[in-house]
């Protein structure tokens, strides 16, 4: 099974799902043991206006092969186009990357759908 994770570090699960520059993919066997780790760069996102027109596609061309993304928060477009990849998304406001890995890994990592903003949203 893989999991991503959104970063900027690959210790700490970005807050913005758009504003992270990696995904961290941690592989594990059936029994949780964990294979390995791979962080990779995010196919690029740039800054945008309210306005803004472009495709989005690659950003999530490498969730396909994931099982379970574990995420901040994110925008309504980005929710909707990885659930359409059907792969569980869990959005918590766990920002450590191991102890939302442990929790999951225990399913006590709270999903929590309000992490998911309007289009438009400010910082």
């Amino acid at each position: 099974m893989k999991i991503a994770f959104p970063t900027n570090d690959g210790i700490s699960i970005n807050p913005h799902f758009g504003q992270a520059t990696h995904y961290l993919f941690v592989s594990l066997n059936e029994t949780g043991q964990e294979l390995s780790r791979n962080l990779q760069p995010k196919p690029s996102h740039a800054p945008h206006g309210p306005n803004h027109h472009h495709p989005h596609a690659a950003m999530f061309e490498p969730l396909k092969e994931c099982a379970v993304v574990i995420a901040g928060g994110m925008g309504q477009p980005a929710y909707r186009a990885i659930t359409n990849l059907n792969v569980q998304l869990i959005l918590t406001t766990e920002q450590n990357i191991e102890a939302a890995l442990h929790a999951y890994l225990h399913n006590t990592l709270e999903n929590i759908p309000a992490l998911v903003h309007a289009p438009g949203h400010h910082h």
